[in-house]
Protein backbone atom coordinates (compact mmCIF):
# COMPACT_ATOMS: atom_id res chain seq x y z
CA UNK A 1 0.00 0.00 0.00
CA UNK A 2 2.84 2.68 0.73
CA UNK A 3 4.58 1.39 -2.34
CA UNK A 4 1.17 2.13 -4.57
CA UNK A 5 0.91 5.72 -2.63
CA UNK A 6 4.67 6.06 -3.51
CA UNK A 7 4.41 5.44 -7.07
CA UNK A 8 1.43 7.85 -6.80
CA UNK A 9 3.55 10.41 -5.67
CA UNK A 10 6.20 10.40 -8.33
CA UNK A 11 3.62 10.39 -10.92
CA UNK A 12 2.02 13.46 -10.02
CA UNK A 13 5.12 15.33 -9.58
CA UNK A 14 5.99 13.92 -13.16
CA UNK A 15 3.51 15.35 -14.61
CA UNK A 16 3.49 18.32 -12.46
CA UNK A 17 7.29 18.99 -13.81
CA UNK A 18 5.95 18.04 -17.54
CA UNK A 19 3.01 20.03 -17.60
CA UNK A 20 4.79 23.49 -15.88
CA UNK A 21 7.76 22.99 -18.49
CA UNK A 22 5.50 22.59 -21.48
CA UNK A 23 3.32 25.65 -20.05
CA UNK A 24 6.40 27.89 -19.95
CA UNK A 25 7.43 26.90 -22.87
CA UNK A 26 4.52 28.00 -25.06
CA UNK A 27 4.08 31.21 -23.20
CA UNK A 28 7.69 31.86 -24.58
CA UNK A 29 9.36 32.30 -20.99
CA UNK A 30 12.53 30.65 -22.19
CA UNK A 31 12.79 32.64 -25.70
CA UNK A 32 15.35 34.86 -24.82
CA UNK A 33 17.52 32.27 -22.74
CA UNK A 34 17.15 29.92 -25.90
CA UNK A 35 18.78 32.98 -27.61
CA UNK A 36 21.45 33.37 -25.50
CA UNK A 37 22.17 29.89 -25.88
CA UNK A 38 21.94 29.63 -29.84
CA UNK A 39 24.07 32.96 -29.95
CA UNK A 40 27.24 30.79 -28.21
CA UNK A 41 26.63 28.17 -30.46
CA UNK A 42 27.01 30.38 -33.60
CA UNK A 43 29.76 31.89 -32.67
CA UNK A 44 31.92 28.79 -31.80
CA UNK A 45 30.17 26.56 -34.82
CA UNK A 46 30.44 28.58 -36.97
CA UNK A 47 33.51 31.04 -36.38
CA UNK A 48 35.56 29.42 -39.09
CA UNK A 49 32.68 28.70 -41.68
CA UNK A 50 33.88 30.53 -45.03
CA UNK A 51 31.21 32.04 -47.36
CA UNK A 52 30.78 30.63 -50.64
CA UNK A 53 33.72 31.68 -53.23
CA UNK A 54 30.43 32.35 -55.31
CA UNK A 55 29.20 35.50 -53.50
CA UNK A 56 30.99 39.04 -52.67
CA UNK A 57 30.19 41.94 -51.30
CA UNK A 58 30.89 45.74 -51.94
CA UNK A 59 30.95 47.45 -48.76
CA UNK A 60 30.03 51.41 -48.66
CA UNK A 61 32.35 52.01 -45.61
CA UNK A 62 34.26 55.16 -43.71
CA UNK A 63 37.20 54.57 -46.16
CA UNK A 64 34.55 55.12 -49.27
CA UNK A 65 32.67 57.66 -47.81
CA UNK A 66 36.41 60.23 -46.83
CA UNK A 67 37.78 59.00 -50.25
CA UNK A 68 34.38 60.42 -51.67
CA UNK A 69 33.74 63.52 -49.90
CA UNK A 70 35.99 65.48 -51.83
CA UNK A 71 34.63 65.05 -54.94
CA UNK A 72 30.66 64.39 -54.50
CA UNK A 73 30.34 65.74 -50.75
CA UNK A 74 28.62 63.96 -47.81
CA UNK A 75 26.04 60.69 -48.12
CA UNK A 76 23.93 60.39 -50.03
CA UNK A 77 25.83 60.10 -52.87
CA UNK A 78 24.77 60.78 -56.41
CA UNK A 79 23.29 58.35 -58.66
CA UNK A 80 26.30 59.20 -61.26
CA UNK A 81 28.26 56.89 -58.66
CA UNK A 82 26.47 54.01 -59.43
CA UNK A 83 26.15 54.26 -62.28
CA UNK A 84 30.37 53.57 -62.39
CA UNK A 85 30.01 51.04 -60.50
CA UNK A 86 28.04 49.36 -62.90
CA UNK A 87 29.93 49.64 -65.67
CA UNK A 88 32.98 48.77 -63.77
CA UNK A 89 31.23 45.29 -63.01
CA UNK A 90 30.04 45.15 -66.37
CA UNK A 91 33.95 44.47 -67.61
CA UNK A 92 33.90 41.65 -65.17
CA UNK A 93 30.79 39.76 -65.56
CA UNK A 94 28.97 38.95 -62.81
CA UNK A 95 26.05 36.97 -62.33
CA UNK A 96 24.03 39.19 -60.30
CA UNK A 97 24.53 42.40 -58.44
CA UNK A 98 22.03 43.10 -55.51
CA UNK A 99 21.82 46.69 -54.15
CA UNK A 100 21.33 47.03 -50.68
CA UNK A 101 20.32 50.02 -51.22
CA UNK A 102 16.34 51.81 -51.63
CA UNK A 103 15.81 54.45 -54.71
CA UNK A 104 12.11 54.96 -54.52
CA UNK A 105 12.42 58.99 -55.75
CA UNK A 106 14.01 60.78 -58.36
CA UNK A 107 17.52 62.43 -57.34
CA UNK A 108 16.59 65.61 -59.32
CA UNK A 109 13.23 66.80 -60.57
CA UNK A 110 11.62 65.66 -63.73
CA UNK A 111 11.16 68.04 -66.23
CA UNK A 112 8.05 68.34 -68.68
CA UNK A 113 8.02 64.73 -67.30
CA UNK A 114 10.88 63.62 -67.95
CA UNK A 115 14.34 62.14 -66.21
CA UNK A 116 17.27 64.78 -65.47
CA UNK A 117 20.53 63.64 -66.49
CA UNK A 118 21.87 61.74 -63.75
CA UNK A 119 18.85 59.79 -63.27
CA UNK A 120 18.71 59.40 -67.03
CA UNK A 121 21.89 57.79 -66.77
CA UNK A 122 20.87 55.37 -63.61
CA UNK A 123 18.36 53.99 -65.27
CA UNK A 124 20.52 53.14 -68.75
CA UNK A 125 23.15 52.21 -66.66
CA UNK A 126 20.65 49.27 -64.51
CA UNK A 127 19.36 48.26 -68.06
CA UNK A 128 22.64 47.66 -69.86
CA UNK A 129 24.42 46.08 -67.39
CA UNK A 130 21.70 43.22 -67.30
CA UNK A 131 22.70 41.97 -63.45
CA UNK A 132 21.68 44.84 -61.59
CA UNK A 133 18.22 43.83 -58.45
CA UNK A 134 17.03 46.73 -56.87
CA UNK A 135 15.44 46.71 -53.88
CA UNK A 136 11.61 47.41 -52.70
CA UNK A 137 9.98 47.36 -49.24
CA UNK A 138 7.05 45.63 -48.01
CA UNK A 139 5.59 47.00 -44.83
CA UNK A 140 2.64 46.74 -42.19
CA UNK A 141 1.92 50.29 -41.48
CA UNK A 142 -0.64 52.00 -39.23
CA UNK A 143 -3.49 54.11 -40.99
CA UNK A 144 -3.18 58.04 -40.00
CA UNK A 145 -4.49 61.26 -41.38
CA UNK A 146 -1.33 61.21 -43.70
CA UNK A 147 -1.50 58.04 -45.37
CA UNK A 148 -4.77 56.69 -45.27
CA UNK A 149 -4.94 57.01 -49.32
CA UNK A 150 -1.63 55.28 -49.60
CA UNK A 151 -2.82 52.37 -47.81
CA UNK A 152 -3.88 49.07 -49.86
CA UNK A 153 -3.13 50.56 -52.93
CA UNK A 154 -2.54 48.31 -55.64
CA UNK A 155 0.84 47.82 -57.01
CA UNK A 156 1.46 48.93 -60.94
CA UNK A 157 0.14 45.64 -63.85
CA UNK A 158 3.94 46.12 -65.29
CA UNK A 159 5.29 45.84 -62.07
CA UNK A 160 3.30 42.33 -60.79
CA UNK A 161 3.83 40.65 -64.03
CA UNK A 162 7.77 41.27 -64.03
CA UNK A 163 8.64 40.64 -60.43
CA UNK A 164 6.08 38.62 -59.17
CA UNK A 165 6.72 35.22 -58.74
CA UNK A 166 4.84 32.04 -59.43
CA UNK A 167 4.67 30.04 -56.67
CA UNK A 168 2.90 26.63 -55.75
CA UNK A 169 1.53 27.06 -51.72
CA UNK A 170 -0.94 26.05 -49.35
CA UNK A 171 -3.99 28.11 -47.95
CA UNK A 172 -2.34 28.10 -44.81
CA UNK A 173 0.40 30.69 -46.22
CA UNK A 174 -1.42 32.20 -48.73
CA UNK A 175 -2.60 35.68 -46.98
CA UNK A 176 0.32 38.86 -46.02
CA UNK A 177 -0.71 41.59 -43.72
CA UNK A 178 1.14 43.71 -45.38
CA UNK A 179 -0.63 46.96 -46.52
CA UNK A 180 1.76 49.14 -47.72
CA UNK A 181 4.97 49.23 -50.02
CA UNK A 182 7.89 51.65 -51.42
CA UNK A 183 9.67 50.57 -54.78
CA UNK A 184 12.11 52.22 -57.14
CA UNK A 185 10.62 54.60 -59.40
CA UNK A 186 8.89 53.49 -62.65
CA UNK A 187 11.91 53.80 -65.35
CA UNK A 188 14.11 52.26 -62.73
CA UNK A 189 12.13 49.22 -61.59
CA UNK A 190 11.56 49.09 -65.49
CA UNK A 191 15.13 49.24 -65.99
CA UNK A 192 16.11 46.45 -63.24
CA UNK A 193 16.87 42.53 -63.88
CA UNK A 194 15.01 41.81 -60.73
CA UNK A 195 13.43 43.42 -57.50
CA UNK A 196 14.13 41.98 -53.67
CA UNK A 197 11.73 43.01 -50.92
CA UNK A 198 14.40 43.99 -47.86
CA UNK A 199 12.92 42.23 -45.31
CA UNK A 200 14.84 41.92 -41.53
CA UNK A 201 12.95 42.38 -38.28
CA UNK A 202 14.74 41.79 -35.45
CA UNK A 203 13.57 39.30 -32.71
CA UNK A 204 12.22 40.07 -29.14
CA UNK A 205 16.06 40.86 -27.91
CA UNK A 206 16.55 43.13 -30.72
CA UNK A 207 19.29 40.76 -32.54
CA UNK A 208 18.99 39.87 -36.41
CA UNK A 209 18.89 35.80 -36.81
CA UNK A 210 16.08 35.18 -39.36
CA UNK A 211 13.93 36.08 -42.49
CA UNK A 212 10.88 35.37 -44.28
CA UNK A 213 11.91 34.15 -47.93
CA UNK A 214 9.20 35.55 -49.62
CA UNK A 215 6.96 38.58 -48.95
CA UNK A 216 3.79 38.83 -50.40
CA UNK A 217 1.41 42.07 -50.96
CA UNK A 218 -2.11 41.81 -52.73
CA UNK A 219 -1.86 38.14 -53.34
CA UNK A 220 1.64 38.55 -54.93
CA UNK A 221 5.12 37.04 -53.77
CA UNK A 222 8.18 38.22 -54.35
CA UNK A 223 11.86 37.11 -52.65
CA UNK A 224 14.32 38.68 -50.65
CA UNK A 225 17.37 38.85 -51.84
CA UNK A 226 19.71 36.07 -50.53
CA UNK A 227 17.41 33.71 -53.10
CA UNK A 228 16.33 36.20 -55.34
CA UNK A 229 19.33 35.49 -57.98
CA UNK A 230 18.75 31.45 -57.52
CA UNK A 231 15.58 31.68 -58.67
CA UNK A 232 15.90 32.21 -62.39
CA UNK A 233 12.02 30.86 -63.14
CA UNK A 234 12.59 27.36 -61.89
CA UNK A 235 9.74 25.35 -59.12
CA UNK A 236 9.06 26.62 -56.28
CA UNK A 237 6.79 25.61 -53.71
CA UNK A 238 5.78 27.10 -50.11
CA UNK A 239 4.42 24.83 -47.56
CA UNK A 240 4.34 25.61 -43.42
CA UNK A 241 7.51 24.25 -43.26
CA UNK A 242 9.67 24.43 -46.33
CA UNK A 243 10.54 26.59 -49.39
CA UNK A 244 11.92 24.30 -52.05
CA UNK A 245 13.48 26.25 -55.24
CA UNK A 246 14.00 23.58 -58.20
CA UNK A 247 14.42 21.05 -55.61
CA UNK A 248 16.21 22.32 -53.14
CA UNK A 249 13.98 22.35 -49.80
CA UNK A 250 15.19 25.15 -47.09
CA UNK A 251 13.56 24.84 -43.81
CA UNK A 252 11.42 26.71 -42.36
CA UNK A 253 10.70 27.02 -38.35
CA UNK A 254 6.95 27.07 -36.91
CA UNK A 255 6.48 31.07 -37.75
CA UNK A 256 7.27 30.41 -41.01
CA UNK A 257 10.65 31.97 -41.38
CA UNK A 258 14.56 30.99 -41.96
CA UNK A 259 17.02 30.98 -39.68
CA UNK A 260 19.99 32.49 -41.56
CA UNK A 261 23.40 30.58 -40.62
CA UNK A 262 26.38 32.84 -40.21
CA UNK A 263 29.56 32.77 -41.39
CA UNK A 264 33.18 33.91 -39.00
CA UNK A 265 32.90 38.05 -39.09
CA UNK A 266 36.38 37.92 -40.79
CA UNK A 267 35.11 35.18 -43.68
CA UNK A 268 32.91 37.89 -45.96
CA UNK A 269 34.74 38.12 -48.86
CA UNK A 270 33.96 42.18 -49.14
CA UNK A 271 35.43 44.80 -51.29
CA UNK A 272 35.78 48.51 -50.59
CA UNK A 273 33.82 50.59 -52.70
CA UNK A 274 36.76 53.11 -52.86
CA UNK A 275 39.03 50.73 -54.00
CA UNK A 276 36.23 49.49 -56.63
CA UNK A 277 36.38 53.25 -58.01
CA UNK A 278 39.61 53.95 -57.52
CA UNK A 279 40.27 51.06 -60.23
CA UNK A 280 37.68 52.88 -62.01
CA UNK A 281 39.22 55.90 -62.15
CA UNK A 282 42.41 54.25 -63.18
CA UNK A 283 40.92 52.05 -65.98
CA UNK A 284 39.28 55.05 -67.21
CA UNK A 285 42.57 56.97 -67.61
CA UNK A 286 43.90 53.63 -69.23
CA UNK A 287 45.95 52.50 -66.35
CA UNK A 288 44.94 49.03 -66.30
CA UNK A 289 47.95 47.01 -64.17
CA UNK A 290 48.29 47.38 -60.54
CA UNK A 291 44.31 48.01 -60.24
CA UNK A 292 43.24 48.02 -56.15
CA UNK A 293 40.76 45.95 -56.92
CA UNK A 294 40.17 43.67 -60.42
CA UNK A 295 36.82 43.46 -62.33
CA UNK A 296 37.67 39.90 -62.78
CA UNK A 297 37.50 39.00 -59.00
CA UNK A 298 33.58 39.37 -59.81
CA UNK A 299 33.48 36.81 -62.63
CA UNK A 300 30.62 34.54 -62.48
CA UNK A 301 29.60 36.19 -58.78
CA UNK A 302 26.82 37.02 -57.22
CA UNK A 303 27.37 40.54 -55.16
CA UNK A 304 25.67 42.54 -52.32
CA UNK A 305 26.43 46.19 -52.69
CA UNK A 306 25.84 47.89 -48.71
CA UNK A 307 26.61 50.01 -45.95
CA UNK A 308 28.69 49.37 -43.44
CA UNK A 309 29.67 53.28 -42.30
CA UNK A 310 27.94 54.58 -39.47
CA UNK A 311 26.89 57.24 -40.57
CA UNK A 312 24.50 55.16 -43.27
CA UNK A 313 22.40 53.13 -40.46
CA UNK A 314 22.65 49.89 -41.77
CA UNK A 315 24.97 48.63 -38.89
CA UNK A 316 22.72 45.90 -37.14
CA UNK A 317 23.05 43.28 -33.63
CA UNK A 318 23.40 39.48 -34.64
CA UNK A 319 25.16 36.86 -33.01
CA UNK A 320 28.31 37.26 -34.99
CA UNK A 321 28.79 40.72 -34.12
CA UNK A 322 26.74 43.65 -32.54
CA UNK A 323 27.41 45.91 -35.27
CA UNK A 324 26.56 43.74 -38.53
CA UNK A 325 26.49 45.07 -41.81
CA UNK A 326 23.02 44.83 -42.80
CA UNK A 327 24.04 43.21 -46.37
CA UNK A 328 26.17 40.56 -44.88
CA UNK A 329 22.66 38.79 -44.00
CA UNK A 330 21.52 38.76 -47.43
CA UNK A 331 25.27 37.52 -48.23
CA UNK A 332 24.75 34.37 -45.66
CA UNK A 333 21.40 33.23 -47.11
CA UNK A 334 22.72 33.37 -50.45
CA UNK A 335 25.37 31.44 -49.43
CA UNK A 336 23.55 29.07 -47.01
CA UNK A 337 21.35 28.51 -50.56
CA UNK A 338 24.23 27.88 -52.94
CA UNK A 339 25.92 25.66 -50.44
CA UNK A 340 23.13 23.65 -49.10
CA UNK A 341 24.38 25.13 -45.64
CA UNK A 342 20.90 25.40 -44.04
CA UNK A 343 20.42 25.16 -40.43
CA UNK A 344 17.64 22.71 -39.38
CA UNK A 345 14.92 24.17 -37.09
CA UNK A 346 13.80 22.50 -33.92
CA UNK A 347 10.98 19.63 -33.56
CA UNK A 348 8.81 20.88 -31.56
CA UNK A 349 7.00 16.78 -31.13
CA UNK A 350 11.23 16.53 -30.20
CA UNK A 351 11.48 19.20 -27.23
CA UNK A 352 7.93 18.30 -25.65
CA UNK A 353 9.53 14.11 -25.81
CA UNK A 354 12.89 15.11 -24.44
CA UNK A 355 10.97 17.26 -21.90
CA UNK A 356 8.73 13.85 -20.73
CA UNK A 357 11.91 11.63 -20.64
CA UNK A 358 14.25 13.87 -18.83
CA UNK A 359 11.27 14.30 -16.62
CA UNK A 360 10.40 10.34 -16.09
CA UNK A 361 14.38 9.69 -16.04
CA UNK A 362 15.25 12.66 -13.31
CA UNK A 363 12.23 12.48 -10.69
CA UNK A 364 11.86 8.16 -9.92
CA UNK A 365 15.81 8.35 -10.40
CA UNK A 366 16.33 10.75 -7.90
CA UNK A 367 13.89 9.29 -5.20
CA UNK A 368 15.15 5.57 -5.46
CA UNK A 369 18.87 6.11 -6.00
CA UNK A 370 20.51 5.75 -2.00
CA UNK A 371 23.28 7.53 -1.64
CA UNK A 372 23.37 11.72 -1.70
CA UNK A 373 26.12 12.18 -4.11
CA UNK A 374 24.44 9.49 -7.14
CA UNK A 375 21.45 11.46 -6.47
CA UNK A 376 23.27 15.02 -6.90
CA UNK A 377 25.14 13.45 -10.18
CA UNK A 378 21.79 12.14 -11.97
CA UNK A 379 21.03 15.33 -13.03
CA UNK A 380 24.30 16.89 -13.41
CA UNK A 381 25.18 13.83 -15.99
CA UNK A 382 21.51 14.52 -17.93
CA UNK A 383 22.61 18.02 -18.69
CA UNK A 384 25.99 17.28 -19.66
CA UNK A 385 24.72 14.87 -21.74
CA UNK A 386 21.93 17.02 -22.93
CA UNK A 387 24.30 19.82 -23.85
CA UNK A 388 27.06 17.37 -25.62
CA UNK A 389 24.19 16.28 -27.89
CA UNK A 390 23.00 19.99 -28.49
CA UNK A 391 26.18 21.21 -29.68
CA UNK A 392 27.47 18.34 -31.74
CA UNK A 393 23.84 18.57 -33.88
CA UNK A 394 24.15 22.59 -34.15
CA UNK A 395 27.83 21.53 -35.69
CA UNK A 396 25.79 19.66 -38.36
CA UNK A 397 23.27 22.52 -38.96
CA UNK A 398 20.74 20.61 -36.56
CA UNK A 399 18.85 23.16 -34.16
CA UNK A 400 17.21 21.75 -30.94
CA UNK A 401 15.63 23.27 -27.85
CA UNK A 402 18.25 23.38 -25.47
CA UNK A 403 16.64 25.09 -22.54
CA UNK A 404 13.14 23.62 -21.86
CA UNK A 405 14.51 19.81 -21.45
CA UNK A 406 17.58 21.98 -19.47
CA UNK A 407 14.87 23.57 -17.27
CA UNK A 408 12.68 20.03 -16.83
CA UNK A 409 15.66 18.59 -15.35
CA UNK A 410 16.63 21.38 -13.05
CA UNK A 411 12.64 21.24 -11.85
CA UNK A 412 12.55 17.67 -11.42
CA UNK A 413 16.16 17.91 -9.18
CA UNK A 414 14.49 21.23 -7.03
CA UNK A 415 11.21 19.22 -6.68
CA UNK A 416 12.27 15.84 -5.59
CA UNK A 417 14.88 17.43 -2.96
CA UNK A 418 12.18 19.46 -1.84
CA UNK A 419 9.73 15.92 -1.61
CA UNK A 420 12.23 14.42 0.36
CA UNK A 421 13.09 16.66 2.35
CA UNK A 422 9.60 17.13 3.50
CA UNK A 423 9.07 13.24 3.63
CA UNK A 424 11.95 10.94 4.43
CA UNK A 425 13.92 13.61 5.94
CA UNK A 426 11.21 14.58 8.90
CA UNK A 427 11.18 10.66 8.89
CA UNK A 428 15.03 10.02 9.31
CA UNK A 429 15.04 12.99 11.57
CA UNK A 430 12.36 11.54 13.81
CA UNK A 431 14.48 7.74 13.80
CA UNK A 432 17.50 9.18 14.61
CA UNK A 433 16.39 10.57 17.46
CA UNK A 434 14.78 7.88 19.17
CA UNK A 435 17.27 5.25 17.95
CA UNK A 436 20.10 7.26 19.25
CA UNK A 437 19.25 6.20 23.11
CA UNK A 438 19.06 2.66 22.52
CA UNK A 439 22.61 2.61 19.56
CA UNK A 440 25.75 3.23 19.12
CA UNK A 441 26.57 6.07 16.39
CA UNK A 442 28.15 3.53 14.38
CA UNK A 443 24.58 1.23 14.57
CA UNK A 444 22.66 4.56 14.26
CA UNK A 445 24.34 5.55 10.81
CA UNK A 446 23.96 2.00 9.54
CA UNK A 447 20.26 2.24 10.01
CA UNK A 448 20.44 5.68 8.88
CA UNK A 449 22.18 4.79 5.62
CA UNK A 450 19.78 1.96 4.66
CA UNK A 451 16.95 3.43 6.31
CA UNK A 452 15.19 3.39 3.01
CA UNK A 453 14.93 -0.10 2.76
CA UNK A 454 13.91 -0.85 6.38
CA UNK A 455 11.16 1.70 6.09
CA UNK A 456 9.47 -0.23 3.54
CA UNK A 457 10.00 -3.08 5.04
CA UNK A 458 6.30 -3.27 6.61
CA UNK A 459 6.27 -6.02 8.52
CA UNK A 460 10.09 -6.94 9.04
CA UNK A 461 11.63 -9.56 7.36
CA UNK A 462 13.19 -13.20 8.66
CA UNK A 463 17.31 -13.20 8.65
CA UNK A 464 19.21 -15.45 10.28
CA UNK A 465 22.01 -14.13 12.41
CA UNK A 466 24.69 -15.25 14.77
CA UNK A 467 25.00 -13.23 18.38
CA UNK A 468 27.43 -13.30 21.03
CA UNK A 469 26.68 -12.74 24.60
CA UNK A 470 30.36 -11.34 26.07
CA UNK A 471 31.50 -10.40 30.05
Amino acid sequence: MKTDKKWMRIAILCASVFSATVLLDYLGVFIRLEYIVYDRAVKHFRYEKQLSDKVAVILIDERSLQYLDPEVGRWPWPRAVYSDLFEFLSMGGPEAVFMDILFTETEEPRKSGKLGDQDRQFVSATHDSGFVYHAMQLVVDKEDEVNKLDLNRPLPEDFVSKFSLNVKRSAAVMKSPNNAYYMPFKELYGAAHGMAVVEFKPDADGVYRSTHLLMGYGGSLFSVPGIAPMIKNQPMELSEKSLTIGGKRIPLDRNGSYAINFYGYDKYKSYSMSGILESQKKILAGKIENLPVHPDEFSGKIVFVGASAVGVEDLKPTPISPKTPGVYLHASLASNFIQGDFLYPPDRNFTIFSILLFTSICVPGIFYIKKFTQKIMLPVVLLTAWAIFYYVNFSNNQLYDFVPPSFAILLSTISMFGYLMMTEGREKTKARKMFSQYVSEEVLSEVMDNYGDMATAGVGKKDEISILFAD
